[in-house]
């Protein structure tokens, strides 16, 4: 049996062991109840990024839609941008054809003194044409006169130094090209008055040979034959043929290689063509 005191040590124990059981077991209660009320927010905080990622997936799959729908729009935008853009393409240079042949019996005359037609410009160019540039037949002149305001009293001085251009438009085109091929084996001067024959040619066409203008330019130092062939395309008399050029580049790496041409007669090969003074229709 035990003593006293041993009965008294072994009681203190077993109270000291239940007060540390009910301590623990408290202690354990309040972390079950942290860990329930920890748990229940993490299960809510996960249902709720369920729903966010639910609700992401479904706008990302809306988006994907919408995306996608808009890509196949701008593709057929861009089909159609690329159809609009060539109708437009070959409405313009149908619009240029019908400017061009709009234009295809006149002639602009450059140097005709201001005031020498006497107020009757087409009856004036009937009469001297045909006598300056010798031919033989009357030519069809349907209309001629100046473009541009008539030059005032303040101007009047430049214009008798660079007098307004003389538009002629011709019923057949016949008449305008015979005119324009006799003017180009002939110097015409009026009262000491170089005049110069152009066609009439539209804005766009003119643009496009203006690019030549520097290789003409060569051509002349070089002394040698050219022409410009509608529209815009230079051909270069060389070595007893035509050579054509479309572009200002190609033709000045021809024109490196060339020398000046040495002419035995006024009158040897072809037709010349005065390039600035004429040009070709």
């Amino acid at each position: 049996m035990l003593s006293q005191d041993e009965a008294s040590n072994v009681s203190e124990i077993l109270s000291a062991i239940q007060s540390l059981s009910k301590d623990l077991n408290a202690q354990l209660g309040e972390v079950r109840n942290e860990f329930s009320t920890q748990l229940h927010d993490v299960i809510s905080s996960n249902h709720e990024i369920k729903e966010a990622i639910g609700t992401f997936s479904e706008r990302l799959t809306q988006a994907e839609s919408r995306i996608s729908a808009a890509e196949d729009q701008i593709a057929s935008l861009t089909e159609a941008t690329d159809t609009t853009r060539e109708k437009v393409r070959k409405l313009d240079m149908q619009m240029e054809e019908i400017e061009n042949q709009r234009r295809r019996c006149n002639l602009k005359l450059v140097g005709i003194p201001e005031g020498f037609e006497k107020r009757d410009c087409r009856g004036f160019l009937r009469a001297w044409l045909p006598q300056v540039l010798s031919i033989e037949h009357q030519l069809n002149i349907e209309q001629a006169y100046r473009l541009g305001a008539t030059p005032s009293t303040q101007n009047q001085q430049q214009s008798a130094t660079r007098p307004r251009v003389v538009l002629v438009k011709f019923l057949s085109y016949h008449d305008r090209d015979t005119v324009l091929k006799a003017a180009r084996l002939k110097e015409v001067k009026l009262e000491n008055n170089h005049v110069m024959f152009f066609p009439d040619l539209s804005p766009k066409v003119q643009k496009q040979r203006k690019l030549f203008d520097g290789v003409k330019l060569r051509l002349r130092h070089l002394n040698r034959d050219y022409g410009l062939i509608f529209p815009a395309r230079l051909r270069i008399w060389h070595e007893d043929t035509w050579h054509y050029f479309n572009s200002v580049a190609k033709a000045d790496k021809f024109i490196d290689k060339l020398r000046p041409a040495i002419r035995e007669k006024p009158d040897a090969g072809p037709p010349r063509n005065m390039g600035n003074n004429t040009g070709s229709g």
